[in-house]
């Protein structure tokens, strides 16, 4: 649900929409975005704001097009993840990429013991809309 949002009309068929919201980051259908060994770990997200805007063009009285851009930060946290330093040969979490020059075994050997951490996920979605809308009533319900 838009923070901000407002209608400014730079022609008769053309109209700008800019608008801030609140977004976070959760588990959909309670499972982990990293591995699905994470998905009964505990998490927790915070909100971000999202911003973006829309360009109306009417082409006609029912037709219209609509694009924009949205961007959006989110971050997660994922407590309890076990690092096991005696099978360091494996990577047993999928969807964890290293930085070049580090490797999942030179990360676990950063550990003596087995430990649980904390996973820190931070992204950053980008999203071009470009709709084509047509209306079938061009009348107000109610």
């Amino acid at each position: 649900m838009p923070v901000i949002d407002s209608v400014v009309s730079i022609k008769n068929n053309f109209y700008a929409y800019p608008f801030i919201s609140a977004t976070r980051f959760g588990k959909l259908g309670q499972t982990s975005t990293i591995d699905p060994l994470l998905n009964d770990n505990k998490s927790s997200s915070t909100f971000h704001m999202g911003y973006g805007a829309y360009l109306i063009f009417e082409l006609d009285k029912k037709m219209h097009l609509r694009m924009g851009g949205t961007i959006n930060n989110m971050e997660r946290n994922t407590f309890d993840v076990r690092i096991n330093p005696l099978v360091a040969g494996t990577n047993y979490y999928r969807n964890i990429t290293f930085k070049e020059g580090f490797s999942f075994i030179s990360f676990v050997r950063l550990f003596e013991n087995i430990e649980d951490i904390t996973l820190k996920e931070e992204l950053t979605n980008i999203e071009v809309p470009i709709e084509l809308i047509y209306l079938l009533i061009d009348k107000d319900l109610g």
